[in-house]
């Protein structure tokens, strides 16, 4: 899973290192009360940072943003030059 989604709750091992997942994942099985905080603490990330509302208010802001550079950017019309 990518790092933007986890953030510092996610735990990482070296991309094709077999035996550090394998050694995490049993870590984890017989860590039952780090399970649940792990997960309590990313179910609070996916909601302040997935949520419907966050995409929603990012899709906002991103057109916001457009509309005011828009607005600035827009040409003034040119003034018949006197040929």
């Amino acid at each position: 899973v990518h790092r933007e989604y986890l953030g510092e709750n996610g735990r990482y091992v070296p991309f094709g290192n077999a035996n550090a997942f394998a050694e995490l994942l049993r870590d984890l099985v017989n860590a039952p009360v780090e399970q649940k905080q792990i997960g309590q603490r990313l179910r609070k990330r996916a909601i302040s940072h997935f949520s419907w509302t966050q995409a929603a208010q990012h899709i906002v802001d991103v057109y916001d943003g457009l509309l005011t550079k828009g607005k600035t950017a827009v040409a003034q019309p040119e003034k018949p030059s006197s040929v």
